[in-house]
């Protein structure tokens, strides 16, 4: 990673107080996160928005055609034809 940055692996949703306090902390000049849903995301986006911080939201990629996604661990397993019990 470059100098001078960070990841901080932690599980939210965090009320927007806590996300707030933590861009404040940590000197966040620009927030990159990804598209996890509103309910994940909204309080890290308010709290950017506060601190008029740049956002960078990164999306899933789509599926290639012919593809269907799989739910589940069991799914992959059956998928690629794997039985572990």
């Amino acid at each position: 990673m470059p100098p001078h940055t960070g990841v901080l692996p932690a599980r939210g949703p965090f009320p927007a107080a806590d996300e707030f306090a933590l861009l404040r902390e940590h000197c966040v000049d620009v927030l990159v996160t990804k598209d996890g849903g509103a309910e994940a995301t909204v309080a890290k986006l308010m709290a950017a928005r506060e601190l008029a911080l740049p956002v960078a939201v990164v999306r899933r990629p789509s599926l290639p055609d012919g593809v269907a996604p799989v739910p589940d661990v069991a799914g992959v397993l059956a998928r690629l034809g794997l039985n572990l019990t």
